[in-house]
């Protein structure tokens, strides 16, 4: 949730009063996490707090699809044609969450077991997909063996390939070399 609502923000070109109202009540939703998934942890099998986790994923993912769609009809979310693609991911990502827990919160009147393994599932499959490569033109760019320190001081470039994570810092210091020590 965390990295994709940071990824989302690099497609904004501005903010406005509505676009931050939509996302506090996405923050809200996300901070409601913890709420919700204390009970299904104590008690996994029983139906309320399978609903109300379920409730709460859709409320998020609703709150996003919202925000996105505020954004793109008002001319806030802005892509180059290289990150079309990124961009659409994200949001198709965001639909997946409600197509899925939505039925699976009424399956949960039938069976709450069968509906704990689609929530493991769809969470897991999230996980893996983002994990493996879901990353925008300009992050493919990036050099990823590990932790490069370039010959240019103060650049440093971080990257963990299997959980998709990037930091690229430019210090205006430069960093002395062990020559100048």
């Amino acid at each position: 949730m965390w990295v994709s609502h940071h990824n989302i923000f690099h497609f904004l070109k501005r903010a406005d009063r509505p676009l931050i109202w939509l996302n506090i009540v996405f923050l809200l939703a996300v901070g409601f996490v913890p709420f919700s998934t204390a009970p299904l942890g104590r008690y996994p099998t029983l139906q309320l707090p399978v609903i109300v986790y379920g409730i709460n994923v859709v409320g998020i993912a609703l709150s996003m699809q919202a925000l996105l769609a505020y954004a793109g009809k008002n001319g806030l979310l802005v892509a180059h044609e290289n990150e079309e693609v990124h961009l659409s991911r994200i949001t198709g990502r965001w639909r997946l969450g409600a197509l899925v827990y939505g039925p699976a919160i009424v399956l949960s009147f039938v069976d709450t077991e069968v509906n704990l393994a689609i929530y493991v599932f769809v969470l897991a499959f999230l996980v893996f997909q983002s994990a493996l490569g879901f990353r925008s033109p300009r992050q493919r760019d990036l050099p990823c063996p590990g932790v490069v320190v370039s010959g240019t001081p103060g650049r440093v470039a971080l990257c963990l390939r299997p959980l998709s994570i990037f930091i690229w810092t430019s210090a205006k210091a430069s960093i002395p070399s062990r020559a100048h020590r």
